[in-house]
Protein backbone atom coordinates (compact mmCIF):
# COMPACT_ATOMS: atom_id res chain seq x y z
CA UNK A 1 0.00 0.00 0.00
CA UNK A 2 0.96 3.28 -0.83
CA UNK A 3 -0.41 6.46 1.06
CA UNK A 4 0.22 10.46 0.37
CA UNK A 5 -0.71 11.56 3.89
CA UNK A 6 -1.70 10.14 6.99
CA UNK A 7 -3.20 12.33 9.96
CA UNK A 8 -5.20 10.48 12.27
CA UNK A 9 -6.61 12.84 14.92
CA UNK A 10 -5.73 12.99 18.88
CA UNK A 11 -7.62 10.50 19.94
CA UNK A 12 -8.32 8.28 16.82
CA UNK A 13 -8.41 4.77 18.63
CA UNK A 14 -7.87 1.95 16.39
CA UNK A 15 -9.39 -2.08 16.86
CA UNK A 16 -7.89 -5.63 17.78
CA UNK A 17 -4.84 -5.43 14.89
CA UNK A 18 -3.82 -2.58 12.93
CA UNK A 19 -1.27 -4.12 9.93
CA UNK A 20 0.66 -1.06 7.89
CA UNK A 21 3.41 -4.64 6.45
CA UNK A 22 5.38 -3.07 3.82
CA UNK A 23 3.57 0.23 3.72
CA UNK A 24 5.07 3.03 1.74
CA UNK A 25 4.28 6.51 3.59
CA UNK A 26 4.95 9.66 0.72
CA UNK A 27 3.83 11.85 2.91
CA UNK A 28 3.94 13.16 6.66
CA UNK A 29 2.56 10.06 9.32
CA UNK A 30 0.96 12.26 12.42
CA UNK A 31 -0.67 9.88 14.56
CA UNK A 32 -0.06 12.06 17.86
CA UNK A 33 -2.65 11.20 20.64
CA UNK A 34 -3.99 7.67 19.20
CA UNK A 35 -4.93 4.55 20.79
CA UNK A 36 -3.79 1.08 18.97
CA UNK A 37 -5.79 -1.20 21.57
CA UNK A 38 -4.39 -4.41 20.02
CA UNK A 39 -1.33 -5.59 17.77
CA UNK A 40 0.25 -2.90 15.50
CA UNK A 41 2.03 -4.03 12.94
CA UNK A 42 4.13 -1.39 11.24
CA UNK A 43 6.92 -3.85 9.64
CA UNK A 44 8.53 -3.25 6.75
CA UNK A 45 7.11 0.51 6.42
CA UNK A 46 9.25 3.40 4.61
CA UNK A 47 8.80 6.66 5.77
CA UNK A 48 9.55 9.07 3.49
CA UNK A 49 8.40 12.29 5.39
CA UNK A 50 8.61 13.18 9.41
CA UNK A 51 6.75 10.07 11.44
CA UNK A 52 4.56 11.53 14.73
CA UNK A 53 3.71 8.79 17.41
CA UNK A 54 4.18 10.98 20.17
CA UNK A 55 1.97 10.32 23.22
CA UNK A 56 0.55 7.15 21.31
CA UNK A 57 -0.38 4.29 23.57
CA UNK A 58 0.16 1.10 22.44
CA UNK A 59 -1.54 -1.59 23.90
CA UNK A 60 -1.00 -4.45 22.79
CA UNK A 61 2.62 -6.12 21.12
CA UNK A 62 4.35 -3.07 19.01
CA UNK A 63 6.50 -4.14 15.42
CA UNK A 64 8.14 -1.65 13.62
CA UNK A 65 11.00 -4.33 12.46
CA UNK A 66 12.25 -3.65 9.49
CA UNK A 67 10.92 -0.26 8.99
CA UNK A 68 13.10 2.80 7.34
CA UNK A 69 12.62 6.51 9.19
CA UNK A 70 14.43 9.01 6.03
CA UNK A 71 13.09 11.63 7.91
CA UNK A 72 12.83 12.65 11.71
CA UNK A 73 10.50 10.09 13.67
CA UNK A 74 8.91 11.06 17.20
CA UNK A 75 8.07 9.01 19.56
CA UNK A 76 8.29 10.84 22.32
CA UNK A 77 6.04 10.59 25.37
CA UNK A 78 4.35 7.16 24.01
CA UNK A 79 3.51 4.28 26.39
CA UNK A 80 3.94 0.68 25.11
CA UNK A 81 2.35 -1.29 27.60
CA UNK A 82 3.79 -4.90 25.85
CA UNK A 83 6.85 -6.47 23.35
CA UNK A 84 7.94 -3.92 21.29
CA UNK A 85 10.15 -4.43 18.26
CA UNK A 86 12.06 -1.92 16.06
CA UNK A 87 15.19 -4.57 15.22
CA UNK A 88 16.53 -4.33 11.97
CA UNK A 89 14.73 -0.49 11.80
CA UNK A 90 17.17 2.51 10.01
CA UNK A 91 16.54 5.70 11.63
CA UNK A 92 18.37 8.21 8.85
CA UNK A 93 17.62 11.29 11.22
CA UNK A 94 16.79 11.82 14.61
CA UNK A 95 15.02 10.01 16.24
CA UNK A 96 13.24 11.67 19.47
CA UNK A 97 11.63 8.71 22.55
CA UNK A 98 12.26 11.15 25.39
CA UNK A 99 9.57 10.65 28.30
CA UNK A 100 8.32 7.59 26.64
CA UNK A 101 7.45 4.43 28.43
CA UNK A 102 8.21 1.04 27.66
CA UNK A 103 7.16 -1.14 30.22
CA UNK A 104 7.45 -4.55 28.78
CA UNK A 105 10.42 -6.05 26.47
CA UNK A 106 11.76 -4.07 23.74
CA UNK A 107 14.45 -5.02 20.91
CA UNK A 108 16.44 -2.86 19.20
CA UNK A 109 18.57 -5.44 17.73
CA UNK A 110 20.47 -4.39 14.63
CA UNK A 111 18.96 -1.13 14.23
CA UNK A 112 20.83 1.53 12.65
CA UNK A 113 20.53 5.34 14.60
CA UNK A 114 22.11 7.54 11.75
CA UNK A 115 22.19 10.33 14.24
CA UNK A 116 22.44 10.65 18.00
CA UNK A 117 19.07 8.78 19.91
CA UNK A 118 17.80 10.14 22.72
CA UNK A 119 17.18 6.00 24.49
CA UNK A 120 19.28 7.73 27.53
CA UNK A 121 15.75 10.06 28.42
CA UNK A 122 13.08 6.83 28.05
CA UNK A 123 12.20 5.42 31.22
CA UNK A 124 12.30 1.03 30.25
CA UNK A 125 11.33 -1.37 32.84
CA UNK A 126 13.59 -3.93 31.62
CA UNK A 127 16.84 -3.24 29.81
CA UNK A 128 16.28 -3.01 26.20
CA UNK A 129 17.84 -5.66 23.65
CA UNK A 130 20.59 -3.37 21.82
CA UNK A 131 22.70 -6.31 20.42
CA UNK A 132 24.45 -5.14 17.18
CA UNK A 133 22.58 -1.75 17.15
CA UNK A 134 24.32 0.69 15.65
CA UNK A 135 24.52 4.42 17.71
CA UNK A 136 26.31 7.54 17.17
CA UNK A 137 27.52 8.45 20.73
CA UNK A 138 29.56 11.43 21.20
CA UNK A 139 33.21 11.31 21.50
CA UNK A 140 34.43 11.84 24.91
CA UNK A 141 37.97 13.96 25.40
CA UNK A 142 41.10 12.14 25.80
CA UNK A 143 42.30 11.97 29.30
CA UNK A 144 45.95 12.94 28.62
CA UNK A 145 47.98 15.24 30.64
CA UNK A 146 46.93 18.48 28.35
CA UNK A 147 43.15 17.34 29.26
CA UNK A 148 44.22 17.28 32.78
CA UNK A 149 46.04 20.36 32.80
CA UNK A 150 43.25 22.38 30.92
CA UNK A 151 40.72 21.24 34.03
CA UNK A 152 42.87 21.72 36.92
CA UNK A 153 45.24 24.35 36.02
CA UNK A 154 43.47 27.28 36.50
CA UNK A 155 42.74 26.13 40.25
CA UNK A 156 46.00 25.34 40.63
CA UNK A 157 47.47 28.60 40.13
CA UNK A 158 44.48 30.25 42.08
CA UNK A 159 45.76 28.36 44.71
CA UNK A 160 49.18 29.55 44.27
CA UNK A 161 48.71 33.02 43.87
CA UNK A 162 46.58 32.66 47.31
CA UNK A 163 49.34 31.00 49.27
CA UNK A 164 51.64 33.45 48.05
CA UNK A 165 49.19 36.67 49.67
CA UNK A 166 48.53 34.61 52.58
CA UNK A 167 52.61 34.28 52.64
CA UNK A 168 53.03 38.17 52.27
CA UNK A 169 50.70 39.24 54.11
CA UNK A 170 51.96 37.33 57.20
CA UNK A 171 55.14 38.03 56.72
CA UNK A 172 54.29 41.98 57.15
CA UNK A 173 53.13 41.98 59.94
Amino acid sequence: LEFRRVLFRSGTKFGPHTRFHQSMFRGPVDCTGALFDGMAEWLEVTFEQPAVFERVRFGSGTGFSGSRFMQQAGFSDAIFSRDTFFTFSVFEETAVFAGSQFLGPVDFSNADFKKRDDLDRVRFDQPPLLTRTHRVIQEQPADDLATFLSRYGLTAVLLLVSAGLVGYILKSK
